[in-house]
């Protein structure tokens, strides 16, 4: 039986980041593939890598992630190599100004330094130095994008994700979770638009600011509930009980529900409710019938297969007790079907 653990809050924090000192941010010489010789603004790291700025993928709260090639010098200039990266750039002066509560770019750093660079689909960091005015957290580059921009590339009837290529990614995501469940971490904040596909079209987990440590018994690794932390993450992915916030939670439900969430939208191009309260028409279906995300995904004509409609209804919960493990999900027809 799960227990509440009084000292949560202190098992919640994460160790503090190391951050190497030393980097710079400089303009360099580069040598375009024209021969023309220009100044770029490029960072460099205290393991004497250095990094041009090329690309902003996206804005943060503070700060942005820039794609960035690695350089390499020749006489007194530096040429591109092959080898890009993803930057995420952090202002000491925002940071110094944090005022959402949930999202910590510090604990960020702390949870992929505590998952190490075993598992290719979490994000890995390569290195993390800071300048004078920055935070750098060098990561691996994923050329693929953001699973949300793939769905709304591909949400027409003749240009659709096949369930076959669906439950790909799906697997890669499970695995990525099941990793971060393995070292007792749970996001808070996942969705598509925080997977990112790389190079050999596998799925990538990104985004840790929002991750939790979940205190477990050490003598029978079972988890403990979590005390109220409040709502967070994206209105579509929240959990009713995180939304509710006024019991403990298991932070591998909160998971589930979010994976559940992912699911429908991959499968359906939309998602299943805009929140998981009774307000929502759409929730009030799925939480008051045994059969009700089945009964919205008929009612929608959406083309899915039977079974991935019952994967659906398998993992999308509204009590957290029902939710399926991962070894469930993992076993469920679905996940090895062929079509």
């Amino acid at each position: 039986m799960q227990t509440t653990n009084n000292n949560s809050k202190d098992l919640l924090n994460f160790d503090e980041p190391i951050i190497e000192g030393c980097g710079q941010s400089l303009l360099l010489k580069i040598k375009d593939s024209d021969d023309t010789i220009r100044f770029k603004q490029c960072l460099i790291s205290p393991s004497g890598k250095i990094y041009e700025q090329q690309k902003l993928l996206k804005s943060a709260l503070y700060g942005e992630v820039y794609k960035c090639c690695v350089l390499q010098q020749y006489l007194e200039y530096y040429e591109r190599t092959s080898s890009n990266v993803a930057i995420k750039i952090i202002s000491k002066e925002k940071l110094s100004q944090k005022k959402v509560k949930q999202e910590d770019p510090m604990k960020e750093i702390s949870t992929m330094q505590l998952l190490g660079n075993e598992n290719d689909n979490v994000i890995n960091l390569i290195e993390c130095f800071s300048t004078d005015n920055l935070i750098c957290c060098v990561m691996k580059y994923c050329s693929g994008g953001d699973l949300i921009d793939k769905v709304l590339q591909n949400n027409t009837e003749n240009n659709k994700m096949s369930e076959n290529e669906i439950r790909h990614y799906f697997k890669n995501i499970l695995n990525g979770v099941e990793y971060m469940q393995m070292h007792h971490i749970c996001h808070r904040d996942l969705s598509l638009e925080n997977i990112v596909i790389d190079d050999n079209n596998n799925c990538v987990i990104i985004d840790m600011g929002m991750c939790i440590k979940v205190p477990y018994n050490k003598e029978t690794g079972e988890i403990d509930l979590i005390s109220q932390q409040g709502a967070c993450g994206k209105g579509n992915y929240i959990p009713p009980e995180i939304l509710i916030n006024e019991n403990p939670f298991d932070a591998s439900k909160v998971d589930i529900w979010q994976l559940g969430i992912m699911l429908f939208i991959l499968l359906c191009g939309i998602p299943p409710m805009e929140i998981a309260t009774p307000k929502d028409a759409r929730y009030r279906i799925i939480s008051n019938s045994p059969n009700g995300v089945s009964r919205l995904i008929t009612g929608w004509k959406i083309p899915i297969s039977s079974s991935a409609i019952d994967m659906l209804s398998f993992m999308i919960k509204t009590n957290p007790e029902d939710r399926p493990t991962i070894d469930a999900i993992r076993n469920h027809p679905w996940m090895n079907a062929t079509n």
